[in-house]
């Protein structure tokens, strides 16, 4: 009965994400400003506490860190850089049609090439994929998040993750540029990647919350 119930849960969590997924993408198509902003508000908090739930603490503890990081690159970083060069080879002819050629044309197709590697989401740095930045923040985000399930006291991680925050906001105060592969939101995202963790940890589980809320409760 308990594997039947963790199945049936997992679906409930895969319902969830796939619900704002079609959000997000709402969010990216135009929508009306306020809706936007509602979703933005919570969409990317909502995936890394998703994934800090899923974290298989034990599984990775024991597999090591090398498993981990060729797991987590397979995952984020291949796909990543598979669909940004396949977005710069499409935006060539797009260019063309716009009216670059010769050095132009090369120049700009570089400078796309630059900030793919740097990983900023900016349409004028990565055209027709800036949504990708997620992928390498994430993989930055599982790195940190590794190394913080290294620590065995819940305090620590816990005042490790307020100063991640707090230097987040310090970095965007006095410095205000995004860093490679948006290692500042990755801080971010490695605190609600905790407050994942511990939600399942605390036995929160969806098996205790009656049918009518749980995908409400997940969303």
């Amino acid at each position: 009965r308990q594997r039947q119930m963790c199945i049936r849960d997992r679906a409930y969590i895969d319902v969830a994400r796939g619900f704002v997924i079609i959000l997000m993408l709402i969010g990216h198509a135009n929508a009306p400003d306020p809706l936007v902003k509602a979703i933005f508000g919570f969409h990317m908090p909502f995936f890394f506490i998703l994934s800090g739930f899923l974290y298989n603490k034990t599984k990775w503890s024991e597999l090591g860190f090398k498993k981990f990081t060729v797991s987590k690159f397979k995952a984020y970083i291949v796909p990543y850089f598979i669909l940004a060069f396949f977005n710069l080879l499409i935006n060539i002819p797009i260019e063309q049609i716009k009216g670059l050629k010769g050095q132009e044309l090369f120049d700009s197709t570089m400078n796309h090439l630059q900030w793919i590697f740097y990983s900023w989401g900016a349409i004028d740095k990565m055209p027709n994929c800036t949504p990708l930045w997620f992928l390498p923040c994430m993989f930055i985000c599982c790195i940190c998040f590794y190394f913080l399930n290294k620590i065995n006291n819940t305090a620590v991680q816990t005042v490790i993750c307020i100063l991640s925050v707090t230097l987040d906001y310090i970095l965007y105060l006095f410095i205000n540029i995004q860093l490679p592969w948006h290692i500042n939101v990755a801080l971010i995202g490695m605190t609600f990647m905790f407050i994942g963790l511990k939600i399942k940890e605390s036995n929160l589980s969806l098996i205790h919350i009656s049918e009518p809320t749980r995908l409400l409760s997940i969303s």
